[in-house]
């Protein structure tokens, strides 16, 4: 879990938003029923509600690499999960769409660059 946002964090932040952006990473908000979570992120499903009082996660999430051999309804399943709070969402946010614009003009915008030549 990444816990604050400044110093070797912040990097670890602005490394989230690449593999957001890059495909690499499944979360929370990619589900259509928020209450499929706990089949995705299977430690949730064992752990007790008790555990997150007064805990400020807003977003789950982990790396489709550890995702396990077994998936349901479409969806990846995994024994780890990474935790946002919604002070990291809201830092990452601008992160995630300062590097898929860089990306855009880097490839020349929403063009098909494999068939442009």
């Amino acid at each position: 879990m990444i816990e604050d946002s400044s110093g070797k964090n912040r990097l670890n932040l602005k490394q989230l938003a690449i593999d957001i952006v890059e495909g690499k990473v499944f979360g929370s908000w990619m589900l259509k029923d928020p209450k499929d979570i706990g089949m995705v992120f299977l430690p949730l499903i064992f752990a007790a509600s008790k555990d997150f009082e007064g805990v400020d996660i807003v977003s789950v999430y982990e790396y489709y690499d550890k995702a396990l051999p077994r998936g349901v309804n479409g969806y990846p399943c995994f024994a780890s999960a990474n935790f946002l709070s919604s002070k990291q969402v809201e830092e990452i946010q601008p992160l995630i769409d300062q590097y898929q614009n860089m990306k855009n003009t880097f490839i020349g915008g929403n063009k098909d660059v494999a068939n442009d030549e």
